[in-house]
């Protein structure tokens, strides 16, 4: 078992993982969940899940760039989620080109219902993104 030292924004969610909270005081807010599910030469492979009203996403074995291994495991989870809020972020970009009218030429990132959900929370998941980097506003 993985052992995580979190700060904020992530914490312990309901799956008893680490998570981050999406724009909690919306009706369309969500969460996004992920934990490392180990290591393939000098990349780290986490899994995770996207919660959202009505709906969840898994998603599994997303690598990561050979930097998060040297991180603690903590670290690589905030990188694995600001990677997923950007991700997220590009669905949300597709879903606005057509308003869900029509599925993108090479297909959804994740689903068509991840994607509406992306992009009524795509500035909330952008500011994630960068709380989750420590980034400056």
């Amino acid at each position: 078992m993985t052992s995580y030292v979190l700060t904020a924004p992530l914490s312990i969610g309901p799956r008893l993982i680490p998570s981050i909270a999406i724009d909690p005081e919306r009706a369309t807010g969500g969460r996004l969940s992920a934990w490392i599910t180990g290591y393939d030469g000098d990349k780290a492979r986490v899994s995770y899940f996207v919660d959202f009203p009505g709906g969840e996403y898994y998603g599994n074995d997303v690598a990561l760039s050979p930097r998060a291994t040297r991180l603690e495991p903590g670290e690589t989870i905030r990188e694995a989620l600001a990677v997923l809020c950007g991700y997220l972020t590009a669905e949300a970009e597709a879903y606005q080109a057509t308003m869900g009218a029509s599925e993108p030429v090479d297909g959804w990132l994740f689903s068509a219902a991840v994607a509406e959900w992306a992009y009524l929370n795509s500035d909330e998941l952008s500011m994630a993104a960068l709380d989750l980097r420590g980034d400056e506003g």
